[in-house]
């Protein structure tokens, strides 16, 4: 066997084990998660962290990049201790809106092990702003505004100083953007209040040029290593037609009687039947096979409907917009 050959055996081996390197505990929630096998970049980037690099992932969407940082900083928390009260995991995204959702994935981690998690943005109450500084979490999922905020304050920058992780999501929206460089700052103010590095793990979608926005992430003049994935996810859709009932083609049909004497029903109906029916009971290859199909479809819908049921003294049609 070459080098090359067992090179890339061991390479294999390494990848298939990374569950297994990971906490007990980790290897437990995972059990109970029902996930057996890791993900791509998983498989790249659980090692690299446990041993300690600062990492940035580039991966497609929904494909594990936040278990793929998280699961081995958990694992590193459970094997070095976290005695002390602070916060010893910063999560960073710039997108307020998914805080909420994040706070609930890394919440069933962080309980199934023991750890507190919580958030803090804008919006953040007295009470839980006040509980936070009295019992800090383990881990804080926050925006780089609010990262900001905290570096002023007294109580929440002491337990900072605890901080030996930090994980940056969607690096690729911070790179190109001056939040980015406030972050930058916030990060280099945040080493120089603790007096040590901390690791850090960034996630991102895919980028243009890995190795500068690497450097952005990590600052200059420090080691990091890029794990980059590309793979094509396949996917079968089924395309579910409902099938008409007996009454429905009844009532579709040319020769079905109109049960209201109303002109706007008659009409209408009259109009339904000819366009309606059609759309209604053919294959969708035949009508849906683009969206110029739908969208002229549903026009000549909205205009039938508005001329039919609607005052003529409105004169500013439904859908139209601007």
């Amino acid at each position: 066997m070459t080098y090359t050959a067992l090179k890339y055996n061991l390479i294999n081996l390494l990848f298939c084990v990374a569950f297994h390197l990971l906490h007990p505990l980790i290897q437990e929630a995972l059990r109970e998660r029902g996930i057996e096998e890791p993900t791509e970049p998983q498989k790249m980037a659980i090692p690299e962290i446990l041993e300690g690099r600062n990492v940035l992932i580039i991966a497609p969407t929904g494909s594990g990049k936040t278990e793929a940082a998280m699961l081995p900083i958990l694992s590193k928390m459970l094997e070095q201790g976290v005695e002390k009260p602070g916060i010893y995991v910063l999560y960073i995204t710039p997108l307020r809106a998914l805080n909420r959702d994040l706070l609930d994935r890394i919440r069933w981690w962080g309980e199934r092990v023991g750890f507190r998690v919580d958030v803090r943005h804008g919006d953040t109450d007295k009470a839980d702003r006040q509980r936070q500084s009295k019992t800090p979490p383990h881990i804080l999922i926050t925006t780089p505004e609010m990262l900001q905020a905290i570096l002023t304050g007294r109580r929440l920058l002491e337990h900072l100083k605890e901080l030996r992780w930090v994980v940056v999501d969607e690096v690729h929206e911070l790179a190109e953007d001056k939040r980015g460089v406030q972050l930058s700052i916030a990060l280099e103010r945040l080493r120089h209040h603790i007096g040590r590095d901390f690791q850090i793990v960034g996630l991102s979608a895919t980028v243009g040029s890995p190795v500068e926005v690497a450097k952005f992430l990590v600052g200059n003049d420090r080691p990091f290593k890029v794990v980059l994935v590309n793979f094509t996810r396949y996917m079968q859709l089924d395309v579910v037609r409902p099938e008409p009932t007996q009454r429905i083609t009844s009532w579709l049909s040319p020769r079905a009687s109109i049960p209201t004497s109303s002109p706007a029903s008659v009409s209408l109906r009259s109009w339904w039947r000819r366009t309606g029916a059609r759309l209604y009971l053919s294959t969708p290859g035949a009508w849906l096979s683009s969206s110029a199909s739908v969208s002229r479809i549903s026009s000549a819908i909205c205009r039938r409907l508005y001329t039919t049921l609607l005052s003529p003294r409105w004169s500013v049609y439904p859908w139209r917009t601007g």
